[in-house]
């Protein structure tokens, strides 16, 4: 996932959570209004009504319960006070008061019209009998009746508005009380959000330390061991974002370096050993062709059946064979043209193990040779394969200690998928092994641990074995000697020489041998 994306997630849901947050905080804003100020409204407004409805029927009633011989009460006291004058004047202001009430646009929805209508009723009765008062003679013997009567309407038309401001008020008390659980809730909400945003704000900042701070670090740290020379520094990738691809894309530069500085030095090292090598061959080849000769004078003097015409027959071979070897290292040290063809493996094997009989003679070593399973003709440069043999079988020989044997072998190879169509030539020599401390290092030019080696034989081996698409594996236990295998491609049956996968330079690089191979 890219940086942008990460963030992007990140900020939206932190906007996210700002928005909750904002759309909460409106919301119940707008429920507090209506459970509080509404209510309140409203209440106030119902409150009024009604007490001026009864503010106007309980002069009424004090009055009516004065004239039928009793003290007028406070409500008739506040209507003396506002002067209303006669009888006619109060009902006038019960019947004012009386639609005000029912013109109250939150009557209905406090209310409901039930208690509206035994309000009106009530009323209306109690002014009827306040009326009916009007229509008999002041003298008249059922006059105190009526005033009474009318007197009692009043008080329970004043009583039950009473009771329904008791419930407009109680009402009221229950809308606040639940605003206050709303408060309440409203509270816990917006910590919540402040305490979610206060989180996302601590995730944001572990997320760009792991997401931009470190990885910065890391190249930091890694462009300053590169600096240094230090190529084999790595930087850990983490994530597939722009930060991880440039981390490995700064690994792979690192290695390439590397790479490139290693094959530079080597580059110069085998310019050096090849102006070396030109110049012991040079100066070698003046004393070979004077044993030459004189091997040849020798044999010619000698009868046809004495032993001293074999041995310098055998002396004119291998000093042939030694010039040969020196063409051979020459191309070696120059860069590997290899020029494969078709060769009958028998007689080529067979001269390679003839050429080392002497070797292993004189340091009484026998060598035990098993080629009969090798194929008859396989596709590979006979010159430099068998340059890189000599270099294997004449460490196993010098590794070995007296009267032990070396075992040579030829035959196919167990076909793989990555590696079908294969042969396989074995070397088994019974030395003192490699230690475990030298074993990655065999196959490295120049890495010896003879006296008088130069630590190319194998490196030149390896190099023509893999430039003919196979591989050299390495098996050794200390004190238990050393296996080679050389594993190739026979390129008859399998058709194009097939190239082996990128284990095997790991698996010649951790590869082992005897004690002394690595000095060839």
């Amino acid at each position: 996932m890219k940086l942008a994306t990460k963030f992007g997630v990140l900020i939206g849901l932190l906007g996210l959570t700002v928005i909750v947050s904002l759309g909460a905080a409106l919301l119940f804003a707008r429920l507090l209004e209506s459970e509080l100020q509404d209510p309140l409204v409203t209440t106030t407004s119902l409150i009024d009504d009604l007490s001026d409805l009864k503010l106007a029927i309980g002069a009424e009633a004090d009055r009516l319960f004065g004239e039928a011989g009793g003290q007028p009460g406070r409500y008739g006291q506040l209507a003396s006070e506002h002067a209303r004058g006669p009888l006619s004047s109060e009902a006038v202001g019960i019947s004012e008061a009386l639609a005000k009430l029912r013109a109250n646009q939150y009557i209905d929805g406090r209310l409901g019209p039930t208690i509206v209508a035994n309000i009106s009723d009530r009323t209306l009765e109690a002014q009827q009998k306040g009326a009916a008062i009007l229509t008999v003679a002041t003298d008249a013997p059922d006059r105190l009746q009526l005033i009474r009567d009318a007197a009692d309407a009043h008080m329970k038309a004043h009583e039950l508005i009473e009771r329904v401001e008791k419930r407009v008020i109680k009402d009221s008390r229950q809308k606040i009380d639940h605003g206050d659980r709303l408060r309440s809730i409203f509270s816990v909400i917006v910590a919540a959000a402040m305490t979610a945003s206060g989180l996302f704000a601590l995730l944001g900042s572990l997320l760009f330390r792991r997401w931009v701070v470190r990885p910065v670090r890391e190249l930091r740290r890694a462009a300053e061991e590169i600096s240094a020379g230090h190529f084999s520094h790595r930087v850990p990738v983490h994530g597939d974002d722009e930060l991880g691809l440039l981390s490995g894309e700064v690994n792979h530069m690192a290695g390439m370096i590397a790479s490139m500085q290693q094959e530079a030095v080597e580059r110069e090292r085998l310019a050096a050993v090849g102006e070396m090598v030109r110049r012991l061959a040079h100066n070698l080849r003046n004393p070979l062709s004077g044993i030459r000769g004189l091997a040849e004078l020798t044999r010619m003097r000698a009868p046809e059946d004495d032993a001293i015409r074999h041995d310098q027959t055998e002396i004119i071979t291998a000093v042939d064979r030694f010039n040969g070897w020196l063409t051979d290292l020459l191309q070696a040290t120059s860069p590997l043209a290899l020029n494969p063809r078709e060769v009958e493996t028998q007689a080529w094997l067979a001269g390679i193990i003839d050429s080392h009989r002497p070797l292993a003679r004189m340091r009484s070593v026998t060598l035990e040779v098993d080629t009969a399973n090798a194929p008859a003709t396989a596709v590979f440069d006979p010159k430099h394969l068998e340059h890189a043999l000599v270099a294997i079988l004449t460490n196993a020989i010098q590794a070995s200690p007296p009267d032990s044997r070396v075992r040579f072998s030829a035959g196919p190879a167990p076909e793989t998928p990555d590696s079908p169509h294969c042969w396989e030539i074995r070397v088994i020599d019974e030395g003192s092994g490699i230690p475990p401390e030298v074993m990655a290092k065999i196959f490295k030019p120049y890495f010896t641990t003879k006296r008088d080696g130069n630590g190319i034989g194998l490196a030149v081996a390896q190099s023509v074995v893999k430039g003919h698409g196979g591989r050299i594996d390495v098996r050794s236990e200390p004190g238990r000697g050393a296996e080679f295998t050389v594993r190739i491609p026979t390129g008859v049956n399998g058709g194009n020489q097939p190239v082996l996968n990128s284990h095997t330079a790991e698996s010649d690089q951790t590869g082992a041998g005897s004690g002394q191979h690595p000095g060839h």
